[in-house]
């Protein structure tokens, strides 16, 4: 008799358990988050298409994307905003597309289309037991975007007004590498999607023999490629490593606390078109839409009517986790 009670309890035990797993996997993966991921990489192939036939273009748009690379289609404004001030041009462009981008969506593009921002989603999904960060670490470590942010502004402002009075010449020269873009050289986005597909591609020219690079792969020959490396590229691969741990751990950690693209929307998406809409008929404050967000919004604690909060990246994962629909996105 016992042991019926017992297979009993283990089985309902264990039933319990798979439809909290089942919850929680229905909710993880919701209708709003294929959508997204769909967005995403339809995006990223379109972004990154020129290697397939796809037109490049002058379209300019709030993500990261670098300059470097040579498949991308379409601008980053961040890079170009670098890329103008390094030859004396007043960025009024590319600043005018965070402005708008900010003002009437946010930071949705961070959400939706930027290339890094799939890496990242699809480097935190091999980690279902990712590490919680305490309020008080959560709010300082956000500053540190904007800190990135104000250093790479005030690198290009202050050679783009040395050569507007044309004492710029060794201050560009001394920069070398940075003149050009000081964020864009180091950004891990830069590093991924630009340098080591490079890399990838000699390493493979190796095996196959083909020309120019038709030397045999050897140990010898590895260590003198290493031993070579410039200081530039083994400063991005160090932060490009650093970033895809830290997301891994931490999900969106990028997104969260280092991005300077997402700083300069974050600060024009508190005033966007573009928010949540909180129901306080329906919402009891379970908490279960702040448990799913990727930039750790206390969507409770903000406004009800409209909340535009800086770091919200309208990824709309907390209005399919929330199980009495008391969220929805509003515009205006």
């Amino acid at each position: 008799m016992e042991a019926c009670e017992t297979r009993q309890r283990d089985m309902y035990r264990r039933n319990t358990v798979e439809e909290a797993l089942l919850e929680k996997t229905s909710q993880r993966f919701g209708k709003i988050w294929w959508i997204r991921k769909i967005v995403q990489l339809t995006s990223t192939v379109v972004f990154l298409g020129a290697g397939f036939g796809v037109a490049r273009t002058i379209v300019t748009l709030p993500i990261l994307l670098t300059f470097g690379n040579q498949g991308k289609t379409v601008v980053a404004a961040l890079d170009a905003i670098q890329e103008m001030s390094a030859e004396a041009i007043m960025p009024w462009m590319p600043l005018a597309v965070f402005v708008l981008f900010g003002v009437f969506v946010g930071r949705a593009t961070c959400g939706w289309i930027c290339p890094f921002g799939l890496v990242q989603d699809l480097n935190g999904l091999v980690n279902a037991r990712r590490r919680e960060v305490s309020l008080r670490t959560h709010v300082g470590a956000i500053k540190v975007k904007y800190a990135i942010l104000g250093m790479t502004l005030f690198f290009s402002g202050s050679l783009a007004l040395s050569l507007i009075y044309n004492i710029g010449a060794d201050y560009k020269a001394a920069l070398g590498d940075l003149s050009h873009g000081p964020f864009s050289a180091l950004s891990p986005e830069a590093t991924l999607l630009g340098v080591l597909p490079i890399l990838g591609r000699m390493v493979l020219l190796y095996f196959l023999g083909i020309p120019p690079v038709t030397n045999p792969l050897s140990s010898d020959l590895v260590w003198s490629r290493l031993s070579s490396m410039t200081w530039l590229l083994a400063t991005r691969l160090m932060i490009l490593i650093f970033v895809m741990v830290l997301s891994f751990f931490f999900l969106r950690a990028w997104c969260r606390y280092l991005c300077p693209a997402g700083a300069l929307l974050a600060i024009f998406g508190r005033v966007s078109f573009l928010g949540l809409r909180r129901n306080l008929l329906q919402c009891n404050k379970c908490g279960d839409c702040m448990k799913v967000c990727p930039m750790l919004v206390r969507l409770t604690d903000g406004p009800w009517e409209k909340m535009t909060d800086p770091e919200c990246i309208m990824c709309l994962e907390c209005t399919d986790a929330c199980r009495y629909k008391a969220l929805r996105p509003t515009f205006p």
